[in-house]
């Protein structure tokens, strides 16, 4: 674990990013793919994941993050940010859902996994990861999540939701919510912004700067996932099954539950699975990352989505390494007006109960 601040609560990070490049997936690819990214044609690998050819002066020039690619970059990062628990999420693999080729996209999840569990993952010091599968094949997904289910360092499944069609709801991705709630995992879904080339291609075509497509993205996808996930009863299939919907902020949830809730009670036979109000299956399976959170300086806006969405929902997140991450102290600064019990459910102690881990010594 990092080191551990004795007076203030446990910190779990729930999306904490690695760096990973071809050159670590690579010794972990099976053949074909592995024979064919091996052939000497440079030093460097070509990368397979989409690009969107951003003009983002942010991400210009000749500095970069940090780097985060093995298991002491994050040890040293968690204690630098006073982080116990750690959920390490890739970063070019978030792209996965938008890779052409079926096949070789689940040959790259198989590779990331291996690649994590041998060289990053870690249970003794509360490094944790998700069982990464794509979601182009969800029946080789769910042998991926029943290969690696007993593994103590995995403690998830993560789906690459960026650029995925049809959405999540769909009765195709059933095997993954299947074998998720059999093995006992939440399901984590996290975007990446480059796929609204995918997920949206009139808007990305039309969209002429960066930051209107990173502002809208990653709320629009989840908030289309969760949509459709609700209205064709993805909760009442897999009642067992825990959903985490992350790096999309947390203003947007409160508003979501309420547009659902009064769309549902207008449209109730368009969801007849349905038993409940949609904003109590939110309640009950759905949990959501904090970062970014948004409204620094507004107190009031922390204090009023934390009373609307609930401390049992909400989960910390820092995004580290990349360029927008949040700082542990900046957030827990932004909750300390809230009362402890619910600061401390924010931190850490919703996360160690979602993902169903004991508090180490």
């Amino acid at each position: 674990m990092g080191e551990v601040d004795n007076d203030g609560p446990i910190v779990f990070d729930t999306d904490f990013h690695l760096n990973e490049g071809m050159e670590h997936l690579v010794p972990y690819l099976v053949d074909p793919y592995k024979t064919l990214y091996e052939r000497d044609y440079g030093e460097e690998y070509r990368d397979p994941f989409p690009q969107a050819g951003w003009f983002a002066p942010d991400r210009m020039g000749k500095q970069s993050p940090r780097q985060v690619q093995t298991r002491e970059d994050v040890s040293d990062a968690m204690a630098e940010f006073d982080i116990d628990y750690a959920l390490i999420q890739p970063s070019n693999c978030m792209h996965l859902g938008s890779v052409h080729h079926d096949e070789f996209a689940t040959a790259l999840a198989n590779a990331y996994n291996e690649w994590a569990s041998n060289e990053i993952l870690d249970s003794e010091k509360g490094i944790y990861g998700s069982i990464l599968v794509a979601p182009q094949r969800p029946e080789t997904a769910a042998a991926e999540i029943r290969d690696r289910k007993d593994a103590d360092e995995f403690v998830s499944v993560g789906i690459p939701s960026g650029g995925v069609h049809p959405p999540l709801g769909n009765r195709r991705y059933h095997p993954i919510y299947e074998a998720a709630e059999e093995a006992g995992l939440p399901i984590v879904m996290h975007n990446a912004v480059t796929t609204i080339m995918t997920a949206f291609p009139q808007l990305f075509q039309e969209f002429s700067r960066n930051l209107t497509c990173h502002a809208t993205l990653h709320p629009m996808q989840q908030m289309v996932h969760l949509a459709d996930m609700i209205v064709q009863g993805i909760p009442v299939e897999f009642p067992n099954l825990k959903i985490v919907m992350q790096e999309a902020g947390v203003g947007w949830i409160p508003f979501m539950m309420r547009r659902l809730d009064n769309e549902y009670l207008n449209h109730r036979s368009d969801a007849p699975m349905l038993e409940k109000m949609p904003s109590e299956y939110i309640e009950d399976q759905f949990y959501f990352s904090s970062q970014p959170f948004e409204a620094v300086q507004e107190q009031k806006y922390v204090e009023y989505v934390v009373e609307l969405v609930g401390s049992d929902s909400l989960m910390f997140a820092t995004d580290y390494p990349h360029f927008d991450f949040d700082n542990t102290e900046d957030v827990m600064n932004r909750l300390q007006r809230l009362p402890e019990a619910e600061r401390e459910k924010i931190a850490g102690k919703t996360a160690l109960d979602v993902f169903d881990i004991d508090q180490h010594d």
